[in-house]
C-alpha cells in the first residue's frame, strides 16, 4: 500500500456500500435501485473499487454475475466497516442538540389522517426534509429493502428481516362495522348479514386481509358477495350508506371515518383476533431517532385516536393497548 496516498484515494465508503448492495441482492439493477443511482453508475463504482483494490470482485464470465472468492472476502469486511462507520456517525446523535435529518417514512394506508400531520407537528424543526409514502405493509417492505424508505409504520412484524429493529406502538382487536341499527350478536347473525349484504373490503395486498380471511374461514362465514375498494374512508362510507359491512380495527376506523354515529362498531362475534402496529427501522441507523418516532407515534395514537374512539365506544377502552 502506498503510504503517500490519502485515505480518500485508498477507500470510498460509497463504493463499498454499492458493492455490498450487489452482494446482498445479486444483481447490478437491484443494487442501483437500493442505492438510488443508475445501473451504469453502480457498475462504475464497483469497477472503481476493483481498481483501487487491484482485485477482481465480480465473476463477469458467469450469468448471472456473482462474487469471486476475493469478492466474498471483501464483502464480509465491507459490511463490518460500513456498520462501524454508521455507528460512528450515529454516536453524535447521543450528545448535543438534536440534528436535522432527511427522513423517508412509510405509513400504512389505514393510519394516515390525522397521523401524518400530527407527526410532522411533533417533530417540529427536527427535520430538514420529510418524504412520506402511504402504502400497504407489503409495498413498504419492498421499498425498505430497496432503501427507498428508512422507517416503516405497518402491521407486519417482518420477523424474517434480521436487520430490522421494531417497536410495538399499538395492539388492537379486529371489529365489525355494520350499518346503523344492525345487530350482530353471534356467528349466526354474521352469516345472515353476509347472505344479505356484500362485505366491503379494503385493498387486496393488506396484511390485515390475510388475518380477516383466515378468521372468516375458521368461523365458517361464507362471503357470497364482496366489494373491494382501495380507499379506507370509502369503505366506511359504503357501510354508512347501508350498502355493506366490513371488518377492520378501531384505529383504522377512526382514521377513515370521523363520525362513528353513522355506523355500528361491534365486537367480532366469534373468537377475538388482533393485530399489532409496528414502527420499524434498520438496526444501527438513525441514532436515537427511532425511539423518538416511536414515542411520538404512541402519543399521537393515544391523544388523537384512542380518546375519540373510546368516548362513544367505551367497550373498546380496555381492548386497545398502547405501550408506555
Amino acid at each position: 500500500m502506498d503510504e503517500q496516498k490519502s485515505l480518500h484515494d485508498l477507500l470510498s465508503l460509497r463504493e463499498l456500500e454499492v458493492f455490498v448492495a450487489f452482494g446482498e441482492t445479486g444483481s447490478i439493477s437491484a443494487a442501483s435501485r437500493r442505492s438510488g443511482i443508475s445501473q451504469s453508475a453502480a457498475s462504475q463504482l464497483i469497477q472503481r473499487l476493483e481498481q483501487r483494490m487491484g482485485l477482481a470482485l465480480l465473476d463477469r464470465s458467469a450469468r448471472p454475475l456473482r462474487l469471486t472468492l476475493d469478492g466474498h472476502d471483501v464483502m464480509c469486511r465491507a459490511e463490518n466497516l460500513l456498520t462501524e462507520a454508521k455507528q460512528f456517525v450515529n454516536s453524535f446523535d447521543e450528545v448535543g442538540p438534536p440534528r436535522s435529518v432527511f427522513l423517508r417514512i412509510g405509513v400504512v394506508e389505514t393510519l394516515c389522517l390525522p397521523f401524518i400531520p400530527k407527526l410532522v407537528e411533533a417533530l417540529g424543526n427536527r427535520l430538514d426534509r420529510l418524504s412520506v409514502m402511504v402504502a400497504s405493509s407489503n409495498k413498504q417492505r419492498e421499498a425498505f429493502l430497496e432503501r427507498r424508505i428508512d422507517v416503516m409504520i405497518m402491521s407486519d412484524a417482518m420477523d424474517d428481516l434480521a436487520e430490522l429493529k421494531s417497536h410495538v406502538v399499538a395492539e388492537e382487536p379486529f371489529i365489525l362495522i355494520v350499518p346503523r341499527g344492525r345487530v350482530v350478536k353471534d356467528i349466526a347473525d354474521l352469516r345472515s348479514l353476509a347472505a344479505e349484504l356484500p362485505m366491503v373490503r379494503f385493498g387486496h395486498q393488506s396484511a390485515a386481509r390475510v388475518n380477516i380471511d383466515a378468521q372468516l374461514k375458521r368461523t365458517r362465514v361464507p362471503i357470497i358477495r364482496d366489494i373491494e375498494i382501495d380507499t379506507p374512508h370509502v369503505v366506511i362510507g359504503m357501510v354508512a350508506a347501508g350498502l355493506g359491512w366490513t371488518i377492520t380495527t378501531p384505529l383504522s376506523a377512526r382514521s377513515a371515518w370521523q363520525d362513528p354515529e353513522d355506523v355500528e362498531l361491534l365486537p367480532f362475534p366469534g373468537a377475538q383476533f388482533r393485530r399489532k402496529l409496528y414502527l420499524a427501522t434498520r438496526r444501527n441507523e438513525l441514532g436515537k431517532l427511532p425511539e423518538e418516532l416511536a414515542r411520538h407515534t404512541k402519543n399521537i395514537l393515544r391523544e388523537h385516536y384512542l380518546s375519540g374512539i373510546t368516548e362513544k365506544q367505551q367497550w373498546l377502552a380496555s381492548e386497545i393497548k398502547i405501550p408506555d
